[in-house]
């Protein structure tokens, strides 16, 4: 997640931060033989021509002859594999959200993916595959070539939950409890096993499935080679924090927190048993690299905050005492957002580090009092404000746009809502958040004033618009089309 500069507010100190520099391209030059001599030349051709035959052929034979599956379970009866009558034009794996600078030159041919439906709550979901993304809807999977803006496969009853280095996908069946993986270019489906009824998919790794039966209140850890066994279990995650946190590598559970590969409790987090009546809750949560300690008193709202040394379970600072609302979805952030401050102030935007608990900036646009909306979109926070001046829709919310790594606000007003950002480029899809629209807009994030780049009309009046795999992509939310932006 990056952010950028612009206008400097005055409640905020910038932290300078350089963009990661994308690895340079190797580029095997061919080696020339400098003998002079053309039927050296020619002779040294013929051989290299040779062996290149061969490998070729046994390349064929040993990639070929092993597809051919004797003992794995492999079934497509819910798959629909539309085959592509040429390959696509190559183009470089593009990742999250591209930063389109100049006017786009259009959208490309509407992709039918489900007729007549509302795709506004759909997800497009990065595979990392060439530049093929799976869109999930309804339990319905669709993978969609970017670049030829082709549906590759469709599966019904299935949730994507990741994508393997073996070019499949783990995806699972709500209805029959299947656990399978799928070929993310072909969509063949091989079975892997079934949880049993009762037992609702929580979370997914390479290795590791977490079931949870509500009826009791319990998680069940099942390996992928054994999906029938609970290689570990425990009371179900406490009612603060999220289930799964510090890089997919702890669980909260109400018996305390585990180590999720191993199953044994953490080497912290012992005291993390709560439940609702509790007047002091005890939970830890965090990204990969920085798990905190969350102390909250029930009567008060007060919550202090800890980075935790996770080996030898102690604080790594003193405790700081937050008079605020700490937003749940900003765990997997870098930075920890809080609504207030250590010194009792309720109305400013302020970012800790989750390594050192230091502030590392803090914004005061002028929040609502209460619980106040707040959105991240990679290095941008977006944050429901109280403003008295609401010239162009007054029933409107407002809100301020600010950088999340320096806290400079950008912008304040009610008529734009960020749909995603890119490192430079601010996308703004709507006026107010989850609703549709016809016209997309990019602003620049990297120069005062927040200046518009361009706008580009909407290929329907009513879409939402999202990005993966490098590209810009808008779902009708009326007819179960999906178009791909061309820069």
């Amino acid at each position: 997640m990056s952010l950028i500069s612009g206008p400097t507010s005055s409640d905020s100190s910038p932290v300078p931060q350089d963009p990661p520099t994308p690895p340079a391209e190797h580029v095997n030059e061919p080696k020339v033989d400098a003998s002079g001599n053309p039927g050296r030349r020619n002779a040294v051709i013929g051989l290299v021509g040779g062996i290149i035959l061969v490998a070729a052929a046994l390349v064929v034979w040993l990639v070929v002859v092993p597809g051919v599956k004797s003992n794995n379970s492999v079934v497509t009866p819910t798959a629909s594999v539309t085959p592509t009558q040429s390959a696509p034009p190559e183009e470089p794996v593009g990742h999250g959200v591209p930063d389109i600078l100049q006017q786009p030159s259009g959208w490309s041919s509407a992709i039918p993916l489900d007729a007549s439906a509302d795709l506004s709550d759909s997800s497009v979901i990065e595979t990392g595959i060439r530049n093929i993304v799976v869109v999930n809807s309804s339990s319905n999977l669709r993978a969609v070539d970017l670049t030829s803006a082709t549906v590759l496969w469709s599966l019904s009853g299935y949730t994507y939950w990741i994508t393997l280095d073996d070019g499949t996908g783990i995806v699972s069946n709500d209805g029959n409890g299947q656990i399978a993986k799928v070929d993310i270019q072909t969509g063949e489906l091989s079975v892997l096993g079934t949880v049993p009824s009762g037992a609702n998919v929580d979370y997914v790794d390479a290795d590791v499935v977490i079931t949870e039966s509500f009826d009791q209140g319990q998680y069940c850890a099942r390996t992928m080679a054994n999906l029938d066994t609970c290689q570990w279990q425990a009371s179900d995650d406490p009612v603060w924090g999220s289930a799964v946190f510090g890089g997919g590598k702890w669980v909260n559970t109400s018996d305390g927190v585990f180590n999720i590969a191993t199953g044994q409790p953490a080497p912290f987090g012992k005291d993390s048993i709560m439940d609702e009546e509790n007047i002091n809750t005890v939970y830890y949560d965090g990204p990969e690299g920085g798990v905190g300690r969350f102390s909250v008193d029930q009567k008060s709202g007060d919550t202090v905050f800890q980075p935790w040394d996770t080996q030898n379970d102690v604080g790594l600072t003193a405790p700081v005492k937050i008079s605020g609302w700490v937003d749940p979805q900003t765990y997997d952030y870098p930075w920890l957002f809080v609504h207030g401050d250590a010194t009792g102030s309720k109305y400013s935007l302020t970012a800790y580090s989750w390594q050192t608990g230091e502030k590392v900036w803090q914004a005061s646009p002028g929040l609502v009092e209460g619980d106040p909306g707040l959105w991240v979109f990679g290095n941008y926070a977006q944050v429901t404000i109280d403003a008295q001046d609401k010239p162009a829709h007054p029933d409107r919310p407002s809100s301020a746009i600010i950088d999340g790594l320096t806290g400079n606000i950008l912008w304040k007003g009610n008529d734009k809502m960020i749909s995603m950002a890119g490192q430079q480029a601010v996308y703004v899809g709507s006026d107010q958040p989850f609703t549709c629209s016809g016209t997309l807009a990019a602003y620049d994030g990297q120069n005062d004033g927040f200046p518009l780049l361009w706008t580009m009309s909407a290929p329907e009046d009513q879409v939402q618009f999202q990005a993966a795999a490098g590209h810009v992509v808008a779902l009708s939310c009326t007819s179960g089309q999906m178009w791909v932006l061309r820069p």
